[in-house]
């Protein structure tokens, strides 16, 4: 948030009383904010409208919203209040921990979509937009925390750090999506994140072998997921849906964030305007984007050429120097071969691609 911008945002009125809340989660067990503790911040934070909205947020967007991924769908509030937890299991401040759970507060339907439709990473960029018709600076203030510190996670070291490295943020979506993908058992979750400690204001493994499991199920979910073509394909062209349906003014950019996933399409796939209705018709779960050479002549049909962002993680992890010493090695460092793996893996995505877009039905 920019020093210029002190949000006022809406009035909060503390309540008359607070109970306590159990948060059970199959990752990362159970916990329990004590309201007559500094967790009554979370507890209104939680409370909040702002908040509740992001249950309807899913974390993939659309992939999630027409049946691209199977199985348990993840929302932007269980990975806020994972990456909550996750930061307090570590020890941080309570200001850190209504940090990272607020980090994602501005996400708007579809998430990312969106940022295909504007041209800029809107959760980021429209922020102080979104919190001006909140009242989650109120209830900061409230309870003696600074607005402009907690909504900038770059204050917080064990919240966001830049990628490869671990931060709340990154392994809260890893482990969470991981375990919803099938790469990772629940149990499989629950130890790696019991072995994560603050080293140095950095989060880190105490076992290599733990590392390696979470780098190995992060690989495997870009593959899977964030970058798979496929679903960029979706993205792409649920974005194009979107901007036929904002250039007929049929919603605002204020809707983006109050519709749930689910109820936002449903307005692009019976739009009123058939242009808009027969692009959305194309986003469906069924889409396969299947990679063929630039030169080939396809002779008609959908294609699409784009380049793929792929992901790896390259955890640090707490070693023994000498003499009871301890230091920081990238998991690179200490198995080298893996290294090696991360490195071709993230080049052999890299650079324009070109894509045939078909339909799993007909090529099954």
């Amino acid at each position: 948030m920019s020093p210029a911008a002190q949000l006022e945002g809406l009035p909060f009125v503390p309540p008359s009383s607070r109970l306590p809340l159990t948060i059970a989660c199959p990752i990362q067990g159970t916990h329990t904010l004590d309201p007559n503790s500094p967790d009554a911040v979370l507890l209104d934070l939680i409370a909040s409208d702002a908040v509740q909205r992001l249950k309807g947020v899913q974390q993939h967007g659309i992939s999630g919203v027409v049946g691209k991924l199977k199985g348990r769908i993840v929302d932007r509030y269980e990975h806020s209040v994972g990456a909550a937890l996750l930061v307090r299991k570590l020890g941080a401040t309570i200001e850190e921990q209504a940090a990272a759970l607020l980090h994602d507060i501005a996400h708007t339907s579809l998430s990312h979509v969106v940022d295909g439709v504007y041209g800029y990473v809107l959760h980021e960029e429209d922020k102080d937009e979104y919190l001006a018709t909140t009242n989650l600076p109120a209830i900061l203030r409230a309870h003696n925390l600074d607005p402009s510190r907690v909504f900038e996670e770059t204050n917080f070291s064990l919240l966001e750090r830049d990628s490869p490295a671990l931060c709340a943020d990154r392994v809260d979506y890893a482990v969470r999506d991981s375990e919803a993908f099938g790469f990772l058992t629940a149990q499989e979750a629950r130890e790696i994140l019991a072995d994560l400690v603050d080293f140095k204001g950095e989060m880190c493994f105490q076992t290599p072998e733990l590392a390696r499991k979470l780098s190995e199920a992060y690989m495997k979910s870009d593959e899977f997921a964030w970058s798979n073509p496929s679903h960029s394909a979706l993205y792409i062209w649920a974005a194009d849906t979107i901007k036929l349906a904002l250039a007929h003014d049929q919603f605002t950019k204020a809707d983006l964030w109050k519709l749930p996933d689910p109820q936002f399409w449903s307005q692009m796939a019976s739009s009123p305007y058939p242009k808009v209705r027969s692009a959305a018709a194309k986003v469906r779960g069924s889409l396969l984007a299947q990679e063929v050479p630039l030169e080939l002549d396809l002779e008609g049909g959908d294609e699409l050429v784009f380049e793929s962002r792929p992901r790896i993680l390259d955890p640090g992890v707490v070693v023994v120097l000498g003499e009871g010493e301890k230091g920081r090695k990238s998991l690179s460092e200490l198995q080298p071969c893996w290294g090696e793996k991360m490195k071709s893996y993230r080049t052999s995505k890299q650079g324009a691609r070109r894509y045939r877009i078909v339909d799993e039905k007909v090529e099954a």
